[in-house]
């Protein structure tokens, strides 16, 4: 399981991609799932939309054929931007809140190395459009 985006990397990102407003993160709550081909994470993506749970609040398709993956430094998947109507999440007060769920490809993830990771890392901190 993804844990929590920690909090130094929170802090960060509010400071550097939302001039300082923490109420725009919406990936502090993460989860990705990995299917083994895009009919699969096709049929994931529609159970998603289908579950009477969970309403998708925004999406990015990075496996789009159009999409341009320098603005992602190559990165490839499907986010979604979600919020859960649960028993449990109205007890505890969550309907309203954003979590980010990936969906992606175990063949693109196989190719991601410590290296790799590292030069996202460098982009992502230095080189980001």
């Amino acid at each position: 399981w993804a844990r929590p985006k920690g909090y130094r990397r929170a802090l960060e990102k509010a400071l550097r991609c939302y001039d300082a407003d923490p109420s725009r993160l919406l990936d502090c709550c993460r989860q990705a799932v990995y299917y083994e081909d895009a009919e699969d994470l096709l049929a994931g993506l529609h159970a998603v939309a289908r579950d009477p749970h969970v309403t998708v609040v925004g999406a990015k398709n990075r496996l789009h054929a159009g999409h341009d993956a320098g603005g992602s430094a190559g990165y490839r998947d499907v986010t979604l931007l979600l919020t859960l109507d649960t028993p449990e999440a109205r007890r505890l007060g969550l309907t309203a809140h954003v979590c980010e769920m990936r969906l992606g490809l175990v063949a693109l993830a196989q190719l991601e190395t410590v290296e790799s990771h590292g030069r996202y890392l460098a982009w992502r901190n230095f080189g980001r459009p």
